[in-house]
């Protein structure tokens, strides 16, 4: 632990278990404050998200780390941000 920062969390997200949340998709949930999910998605080529989720008060934010997100009619290209 961080003298500087006594609540700073280190970790490897590759050694988080992943979680199947469908047919080619995967999550791997990180630490967070209370009131926030913070994932780690993995998605093979073609997959698409099983479930539509409700961000009524909140909304999301997705940074595309690799490869490319298709969100209606948008195509997102790694290095993307998305906020809604």
């Amino acid at each position: 632990m961080s003298s500087v920062f006594p609540d700073f969390i280190h970790l490897n997200v590759d050694g988080i278990d992943a979680i199947v949340v469908g047919d080619g998709c995967f999550r791997r949930d990180l630490p967070a404050r209370d009131g926030v999910r913070v994932w780690v998605v993995d998605m093979a080529p073609g997959a698409i998200w099983p479930k539509v989720d409700d961000h009524d008060e909140y909304g999301e934010d997705i940074f595309v780390v690799s490869g490319e997100l298709i969100e209606g009619e948008r195509r997102l290209a790694a290095g993307s941000f998305l906020s809604f």
